[in-house]
């Protein structure tokens, strides 16, 4: 499975990577009361930070294996405007949910 992240903003967004199977992305399951992380990255490294520049796009792969769960999924990012890491809190965006299974 894949999904492109696209920067349709008028500036560079950052981001880190260390998510789901230590990708830029956070992919969750639907729980019963929330959403529950998938899959997250089990290296021990220093997160890196990432730039998508203002009409640049990303392709992020995920192995859904047969050992996930059946049910509705979605994509996480959480980025930040610019180069900036620190201050103000990031803005998270989903995608459109999805099954498995």
């Amino acid at each position: 499975m894949s999904v492109t992240i696209k920067n349709q903003s008028k500036q560079a967004i950052s981001f880190f990577n260390a998510r789901t199977d230590c990708t830029v992305l956070l992919l969750e399951r639907q729980g019963a009361n929330s959403w529950e992380p998938v899959a997250p990255c089990a290296r021990k490294f220093m997160p890196q930070l990432h730039f998508l520049k203002t009409g640049e796009t990303l392709e992020v792969n995920f192995a859904i294996s047969d050992q996930w769960p059946t049910g509705q999924y979605r994509a996480r990012l959480d980025y930040r405007v610019g180069s900036e890491t620190k201050g103000g809190g990031a803005t998270t965006i989903v995608s459109s949910v999805f099954h498995v299974g």
